[in-house]
Order: C-alpha cells, then structure tokens, then sequence
C-alpha cells in the first residue's frame, strides 16, 4: 500500500471582501478563535455577510507517494488558494490539511527569490530552506544552472532577471533540490515551448523517482500526459478527483455548456483598466445571427465588441481555439494581418475574426481571447468562454464523407499520366 502523502479534510478559505485593517483583523481572530475551540464555522447562508467569499469550499482528498495529480478548473475556482495552503502561505478557515515530507513548491513569478541576491546565492537559500546541506546543493549546481539556461547571468541579481528567465531558474530549483512533494501553477506559461516540453519532461522524472507532482494547468493535453489523476475545482467546491482522461471529460462538458454569445451589461476588463471595457462576444454564424452548432462547411466568424475611452495603442486580440480534449488547434491575432490598423480611437468598436469554410473538423470546441494594448497591458483575458459544435452536415445536397484529424481541408486531387521515362534495371 502507498504512502499518504496529502490527506486534506473540509478545506474552506473564506476572504472579506472589501474588509482592511482592524475589520480583518478581527475577522481572522474569530476565525482562529473558532479553529481552537473546535466551534462550526458560520456557512454561506443568504442571510449572511455579503462581503463574505469562500474561495474554497469544503474540499477533501487524499494523495498518495508517487501520484502526479494534475488540478483544473477555469479561473477563480479556487486552484491557486488550495495551492497556497498546501504550501503553507496561508491558512484555512476550516478544515485541516496534513503533508508528510518537504514541499517545493512555484505559484508565482519570483517566489522564494531575495531580488538583491544572485542567481548562485538564491540557490543555496531555498535549498537551505528546504534543509539541505551546502555540500547537497553545490553536488547539484550545475545541473540547475544548465536546466535554467541562466549560467551566464548566475552571479547577476535576480531582481535584473527578465520574468522568463526568473521562471526558468525558479523550476530548475524546485524540480533538482530535494523534496517529496513539488507543486507547480501555470507560471510555466510564461516560458517558450522549449522550455515548457523540458519542464514536462522533467516533472514525469521526478514522478518515475516515486515522488509527489501536483500540477495546475489549463493546458489539457499536459495535463492528460503527464498526469495519471486529475482534480476537478468549480466555484471554490470539488466537483470530481480521479483518472485524468474522466475528470477532463467532465470539465470540458461544463466548459462546453456556455452559450455562443456572452455579454456584460457593464462591460468587462481587467481589474485596474478604466479606459477600455469588453461589452460582449459571440459566434456568428452563416445566416449572420447569433450560433454555436456549425457545418464543417459554414465559416466560423467570432465577433468581439468594445468600448474605449481614451485613445489605445498598439491594440492586439488573441483568439485560442482548442478541441474537445484540450489541444490547442490554432492561435491567431490581429497582429498576424500587417494591414489591420491597430490603433484604437475612443468610441465603440466592433472587430470580427472569420474562420473560412472547409477548416474545422467535426467535434466540439471551446474559443478563449485576450487583448492588450502598449507595454503588454492586458484589457482583458478570458479562457473558454464560448463553446462551438461543429458537425458534419451537408448543405445544398452535396455528400460530406467523415476524415480524421482535426482539420476538414478542402483538398484537390489531380490525375494526369506520368512523362518520366523507365530506366532499364541493372538486372537487365
């Protein structure tokens, strides 16, 4: 029988909205004071505060040693609070949760970095945290500074490290110090392809050495190849944990329940952005209405309407297309078509991206967009938030054969007789 490593009991994290100062202060007394005495927490009623957020909502689960278990789920679901309390940041409201062995964990951009300190001396601090003598570390050196591809910047404060390289280094350490547990979020996200396919790699390693991998990610095909089990977080509750490919499926039933259209009745951005809101975005389909179920031979168009108040600069869309078990199918932008101008003058505005006909497969999809403008400053980003079907149906009576794969190309066959000549064999 497998070691436990994690066993978590009716994990709740609740926030106060708006609360500063004394009134969280108290808030987080009373809840420790009722930790201690072992009293119920006050549940989420309708008369309740309405200032109340429970991040997390009575979560339980088991992990055993060696299991790599991949946590999904969309944004706001709570994956990034659990994570912080398995690596001890912060504390539950309820529930309690208890970890055999030594945690490295990387949740954000920099975390665990000194910004004075070099790449070498931050080394040997996490790995001293971590209780591991000097000698340990330096045996292990070299292979973090090659992993990291940061050698030649090694003796250069981290704080003059660009995000990409501080991630790189930041996993190189986690992944080659010793530890029985390694929790990694979605800041791979911000490494290129290379570098994510090695950290992939890197973490089935360290999984086949009988350790513990938790990995977030909304990437579903990394999840589905480097994870055995999959947990499943909606709304702060655990909706499902078990066998990757199950607990996938389900997530992507709810992701593929959205509607072809969505709109906010105050607009959407992200937070701190006042002078651009998104009002609203949907499918459009061949009739020029509102769709979400398409023919392999209808176009695709995705319309996006915004509203701008201040002049925007260097104004760019991504559109993420991904099939029905999580790969990515295609990602474009505006930015890909030098012709499209993309300076955004104050005022409504409305941008539509065209999918031709004779493209996508049959099968379902889901479309994520984000959009920033000068400096990378992101307006807003939202992952999954349409779903399209895309079936085989033929239109004016023309027959539709099935193919495989994920594309539906339109292709052209010729046959014409060969002008090359026979060359007599050598036998002959």
């Amino acid at each position: 029988m497998s070691k436990l490593m994690i066993h978590a009991e009716d994990l709740s994290k609740r926030y106060v909205l708006g609360a500063f100062g004394a009134a969280s202060f108290r808030d987080e007394l009373t809840d420790l004071f009722d930790r201690l005495v072992k009293r119920t927490e006050r549940s989420r009623s309708p008369g309740g505060s309405n200032r109340d957020f429970w991040a997390l909502d009575g979560v339980s689960f088991d992990i055993e040693e060696g299991d790599t278990v991949g946590l999904i789920g969309r944004n706001g679901a709570g994956k990034s609070t659990l994570l912080k309390i398995l690596s001890r940041i912060t504390m539950p409201t309820r529930g309690k949760v208890t970890m055999h062995g030594k945690v490295a964990a990387l949740l954000e951009v920099g975390t665990g970095f000194h910004p004075d300190l070099t790449g070498i001396e931050n080394v040997y601090l996490n790995g001293a945290i971590l209780g591991m003598k000097r000698w340990e570390i330096r045996s292990r050196l070299d292979s973090i500074l090659e992993f990291s591809g940061v050698g030649p910047f090694a003796d250069t404060p981290v704080k003059r490290y660009s995000s990409g390289m501080r991630v790189r280094l930041a996993f190189a350490v986690a992944a080659h110090l010793r530890q029985d547990i390694l929790i990694v979020d979605e800041v791979l996200a911000v490494g290129d392809h290379e570098f994510q396919r090695k950290c992939l790699g890197k973490m089935g390693e360290v999984a086949r050495q009988g350790r513990t991998v938790i990995f977030v990610s909304h990437n579903m095909f990394a999840v589905s190849r480097l994870c055995a089990k999959c947990m499943y977080l909606k709304d702060g509750r655990l909706m499902g944990m078990g066998e990757t490919r199950d607990i996938i499926s389900e997530y992507l039933r709810d992701s593929m329940g959205q509607s072809g259209c969505v709109r906010w009745e105050n607009g959407f951005a992200e937070p701190g952005i006042d002078d651009f809101v998104l009002l609203g975005i949907g499918l459009v389909g061949p009739s020029g209405g509102i769709d979400s179920r398409f023919s392999v031979v209808d176009p695709v168009t995705i319309r996006f309407e915004f509203e701008a108040s201040q002049p925007i600069w260097a104004f760019q869309i991504d559109v993420m297309l991904r099939s029905e078990d999580g790969v990515l199918v295609m990602r474009v932008s505006n930015n890909d078509d030098p012709s499209v101008n993309r300076f955004l003058e104050p005022g409504r505005h409305v941008y539509e991206l065209t999918i031709p006909a004779y493209r996508l497969n049959q099968g379902s999809y889901t479309i994520g967009a984000q959009a920033h403008s000068r400096n990378s400053r992101f307006l807003f980003r939202l992952d999954d938030i349409l779903s399209a079907e895309v079936e085989l149906i033929a239109r004016d009576n023309e027959h539709l054969l099935k193919s495989e794969g994920l594309l539906y190309p339109a292709v052209e066959w010729k046959r014409h007789r060969s002008e090359c000549q026979v060359i007599q064999s050598r036998d002959g």
